[in-house]
């Protein structure tokens, strides 16, 4: 009897290939003359069923149907009453001694076969893909609000170490050794390179074969909070967080959680082993190492430490390199060849013996004298021998971190810039977008980011920054950054801060304040200070922050940097008066979106040119007591976004916008119609809001819209018709919209367009014939199955075929 797929479901699949895989055995016991092209089919049969009953699995929890699933059951069907009339012909035909006269049809039914054989590759691509948009929509449901910067896995192996060999393996063999120590401290000096250590370990064959995906790595910093902490590690786990009551609270959901982790038992029937890494672990912080140590078969803590808190046992103290290693690592960081090099070795050999082994002040003091002439590696060697720089204390590495920035003007937009890196968080990634935001402001930076990120290249050359891509969407040709954040090291933001703060004749350029529980510096409480005079102005508050401020004259800020992680956050009164304000930066580290209050005050800041909002709602627009002119780019980022339209009309509050930046807003459902009356508009993205489900159809009155962006949009099943309108457009990137399985019969209209991204486009199956009118075409960046969709058209533009990265780490 033939099975219906619509009625049937998941299980059609299974039994049609049971079914036919049965029939062609019996055909092989009756029919034995046809024994090698059924012994193919079934190895055919064999290969495919397995995917393609995943992928129908898939289809089912998306509520999404798929042609190559029914083209197979066809498929199947028909061979199965191919192969039954075989065997019944045969039966007939042998009683009169003919031959039988269906070799043919079987050998059509193997090719039809072989054929879906070769599509296999593709039909892989699509099952990876379904799988990556179920994990996006599971993880949204457990984590609302959490988006694409939620958690915080292992970082990125390190991509060269050196004279780390022994101690590698010597912590590998105690993590891995059931002696019953359950906690291992790595100790030394900031650094020493204790957290390459321990991201290089995480990375190590053995580590990951023995404790798989059960390796979760949380930051702690130096004011600790343990409800975030635990927030942060259960986002690993994949498990659903909720709000805790208290510390203690969290410390025993996440203790349960972890025992459910490793009571998962998995195919040897073992315990699962887990590993908990916790990274910059200050003194205080004896209490929760404590409570963290469960009593759970194969479970291990690794951390690392400044303090060395001998109450616990296990302690590895991490020493400097030996000399050989020094060297070698200060050669690489000063870019020398022995055969090149004129620099004369006795120079090289005093600065090596000065850092005293320690990677960081290796690298950073290499780098800083990397293509610099004689006179000023001989100014250094004098350094050194003065006995200034030599390294004991920590305070003593600060001293050499110093004066490896003074071969650098105190002007230099490169000194300048890393300068401003002290006003984020300790331990927190800044997004590179902000930067470029500030920098366009602050440094006069041209405003396409490229002076922005050859900044950052320049810091990242000389190790006092590290760029870390998190998504894989970012794109420096089309000017997209998205994805890309500077990270740190805590003794270099020290060092950023502490010369950040010095003043010049009596005043200084950034102001970075921190409070902590309530406690407003002493000169603010006081009102001893007079007006500051800074144009950088930073303040960074806790989670008990009651948002009682106190009043702030600050007439020359122009950038304001807010950094705060309560649920309830009240905006600052005294931003109404910064008049020179043009760039605002709001976000919010904390686990649920903050509730903003004051939000309307914001209307006031008339010199305001970009605003970037992070993990906050944002209230109605509309209540804006003026329009903001001067505002030409917003940035929004894990917002709560909804209410922010209502009741507004975009065009009076926001009437010369240039850029608009919709990153990651898990409300959004539906762009307002009146964005499409920002006739200044140039630059619209929209990355990885999976509910957009549609464009607005007046898109095409966008006439000046060059870059449109909707990248991940997962849910967006199609595109407006009068996209074709919009003239000037250059860029679209339509990647990893899973769901969009047309395009417009208009897009052939895009006169202007010169690249096209579409990378794993899941359902786009087809190419309207209206495309081969994009004359202006130059690249399309796409992947493999994509690429065969261009090849129906005589002329085709260069076709850049991208390597499949089916992975979830930067969830």
């Amino acid at each position: 009897m033939d099975l219906v797929l619509t009625t049937v479901g998941t299980k059609v699949l299974e039994t049609l290939v049971d079914q036919f895989l049965q029939v062609i055995v019996d055909a092989k016991n009756k029919a034995v003359q046809y024994t090698d092209i059924l012994n193919q089919m079934q190895k055919r049969v064999n290969s495919i069923a397995p995917l393609v009953k995943q992928i129908e699995e898939l289809n089912t929890t998306l509520n999404r149907r798929n042609d190559e699933v029914e083209k197979l059951v066809d498929l199947l069907q028909s061979g199965q009453s191919l192969v039954k009339k075989c065997t019944e012909k045969v039966r007939w035909w042998n009683c009169c001694f003919k031959r039988p006269s269906y070799a043919g049809e079987l050998l059509k039914l193997e090719e039809e076969l072989n054929r879906y054989f070769q599509e296999i590759v593709q039909l892989q691509q699509r099952r990876d893909q379904m799988e990556m948009l179920v994990k996006i929509n599971q993880i949204h449901a457990a984590f609302p609000g959490t988006g694409g910067y939620g958690g915080c896995a292992v970082p990125e192996a390190p991509k060269f170490v050196v004279g780390l060999e022994v101690h590698l393996m010597e912590l590998k063999t105690r993590l891995l050794t059931s002696n019953g120590t359950r906690m291992i401290i790595v100790s030394a000096s900031g650094g020493c390179g204790k957290t390459t250590l321990i991201t290089k370990l995480c990375h190590d064959e053995e580590i990951k074969g023995h404790f798989g995906d059960r390796i979760y790595f949380v930051t702690l910093s130096r004011t600790l909070q343990v409800k975030r902490i635990v927030q942060r590690i259960l986002q690993q786990t994949e498990q659903p967080v909720s709000e805790f009551q208290s510390d203690e609270d969290a410390v025993n959901q996440l203790g349960h959680r972890l025992r459910k982790v490793a009571t998962k038992v998995n195919l040897k029937q073992q315990i699962s082993p887990i590993l908990l890494v916790l990274d910059d672990v200050w003194s205080g912080a004896e209490a929760f190492l404590e409570n963290v140590q469960f009593e759970i078969e194969g479970y291990k803590i690794l951390v690392a430490s400044r303090s060395v808190f001998p109450r616990f046992g296990c302690t590895y103290p991490l020493t400097g390199l030996n000399h050989e290693d020094a060297m070698r690592l200060f050669h690489l960081a000063a870019g020398l060849r022995d055969a090149e090099t004129n620099i004369p070795n006795e120079i090289v050999e005093k600065i090596v013996k000065g850092c005293k082994g320690l990677p960081l002040a290796l690298m950073v003091v290499g780098r800083s004298l990397c293509s610099q002439p004689l006179a000023v590696w001989k100014k250094k060697e004098q350094e050194w021998s003065s006995g200034s720089s030599k390294l004991g204390t920590e305070e003593d590495i600060f001293n050499c971190l110093r004066m490896s920035l003074d071969v650098l003007k105190d002007k230099d937009p490169i000194k300048q810039c890393f300068l401003d890196l002290g006003c984020f968080p300790e331990d927190q990634r800044i997004p590179v977008t902000g930067l470029i935001d500030m920098w366009e402001e602050l440094h006069g930076f041209d405003g396409d980011g490229v002076s922005a990120m050859d900044t950052i290249y320049k810091l990242c050359h000389r190790n006092l920054t590290s760029l870390t891509l998190v998504r894989g969407n970012a794109n420096e040709v089309d000017n997209w950054h998205g994805g890309q954040f500077v990270t740190v090291h805590d003794l270099l933001r020290e060092l950023a801060i502490n010369l950040g703060s010095q003043k010049e004749d009596g005043l200084t350029e950034r102001l970075i304040i921190s409070i902590a529980n309530g406690n407003f510096p002493n000169w603010w409480k006081d009102q001893k200070l007079h007006p500051t005079r800074a144009r950088l102005l930073s303040i960074t508050t806790d989670e008990t922050f009651s948002s009682e401020w106190l009043n702030l004259e600050a007439p020359a800020a122009e950038v304001l940097i807010l950094n705060f992680q309560s649920k309830n956050y009240t905006l600052p009164g005294f931003i109404e008066k910064l008049e020179k304000l043009k760039v605002l930066v709001a976000t919010n580290y904390g686990y649920s979106p903050t509730e903003l209050s004051n939000f309307h005050l914001i209307g006031s800041l008339s010199a305001l040119r970009k605003i970037r909002l992070e993990h906050v709602s944002i209230p109605c627009l509309g209540k804006f007591p003026t329009q903001l002119n001067n505002l030409q780019r917003v940035s929004v980022v894990m917002c709560k976004i909804d209410a922010a339209f209502k009741n507004t009309n975009l065009c009076y509050v926001l009437p010369n916008l240039v850029e608009i930046n919709i990153d990651y807003c898990d409300d959004l459902v539906e762009l307002p119609e009146d964005i499409c009356e920002l006739s200044l508009l140039r630059r619209l993205s929209i990355t990885g809001c999976h509910n957009l489900s549609s464009l607005p159809e007046a898109i095409g009155e966008l006439a000046n819209l060059e870059v449109l962006r909707l990248t991940s949009c997962t849910g967006l099943e199609m595109l407006p018709e009068s996209i074709g309108s919009l003239r000037k457009l250059t860029v679209l990137d339509i990647s990893d919209c899973l769901h969009m399985d047309k395009l417009p019969h208009q897009i052939g209209n895009l006169h202007s367009l010169q690249k096209l991204y579409m990378r794993k486009c899941l359902s786009l199956q087809g190419l309207p014939e209206s495309m081969a009118n994009l004359q202006q075409l130059k690249e399309v960046i796409c992947d493999e199955e994509r690429a065969n969709l261009w090849r129906t058209f005589e002329r085709t533009p260069k076709i850049k075929i991208t390597k499949e990265d089916i992975n979830l780490n930067w969830l």
